[in-house]
């Protein structure tokens, strides 16, 4: 993940990586490009944060608030990014200066790109409304980037880490518009063994995005509220009833 990001065409990112906790030995292997990006900064810089486990929505946070730069972008632990993500996203939104952030079509994969065929994402579109994003959860992690001033003191909400990112991009979408890449610039693993794997995740994800609905009612209409709280208890019915 970390290679590349600093693979990333035509430019140096600064890389903030929040350790929450971990115990796989994870902060050795950062620490070994910390200190190779200070020998030779052309490619990038890794800073390590580390943390007692808070879980991804403080960890998330706490890299915001350390990083500098005037874009910022994600990316998981497992995901990797395509050389030209950063800088298609970059002049998507030097395009667009209304746009508060932009993010790309990804594809997902278990241990080589290719094994499960790159499809595309469903429900995928340039622009999305609200409505849109928390219906159909197509901006996450790591396919998003955002312009640094344009969420204000928006964060990633610290209560959950089951849907924060759809609620996250949602509030970032009531700041201004999200402008969409139209190409699989991300690999985001899957595995059988991660949390967004677990069944009890989907049932949590969707009361994450019922209780946003119910918190901006009054931002985002009343009726839109309702819909959209209706709709996503019928997905968790219709689920169950599996």
């Amino acid at each position: 993940t970390i290679e590349s990001v600093l693979d990333q065409e035509g430019v140096a990112c600064e890389i903030i990586v929040t350790d929450d906790g971990s115990t796989d030995g994870g902060p050795a292997i950062v620490q070994k490009f910390v200190e190779q990006t200070q020998a030779d900064p052309s490619r990038g810089t890794v800073i390590l944060i580390q943390q007692p486990g808070s879980g991804v929505s403080k960890a998330r946070n706490v890299a915001i608030e350390r990083a500098t730069g005037k874009y910022i972008a994600f990316v998981d632990a497992d995901d990797v990014f395509l050389p030209d993500k950063t800088r298609k996203q970059l002049a998507l939104l030097e395009a667009h200066h209304e746009a508060a952030g932009a993010f790309c079509d990804l594809f997902k994969f278990e241990d080589d790109f290719d094994d499960m065929g790159r499809e595309r994402i469903q429900q995928v579109v340039d622009n999305p409304d609200v409505a849109h994003i928390i219906r159909y959860q197509s901006v996450v992690v790591s396919n998003a980037m955002v312009r640094r001033d344009a969420p204000g003191d928006i964060r990633f909400d610290e209560a959950t880490g089951h849907g924060e990112d759809s609620i996250f991009a949602a509030d970032v979408r009531l700041a201004g518009p999200w402008r969409m890449v139209d190409e699989q610039l991300v690999a985001k693993r899957t595995r059988a063994t991660q949390a967004t794997a677990l069944k009890w995740h989907t049932v949590w994800n969707i009361e994450t995005r019922v209780k946003w609905c119910r918190a901006r009612r009054d931002r985002i209409g009343h009726d839109l509220a309702d819909q959209l709280e209706d709709e996503l208890w019928s997905a968790l019915i219709g689920m169950l009833e599996k």
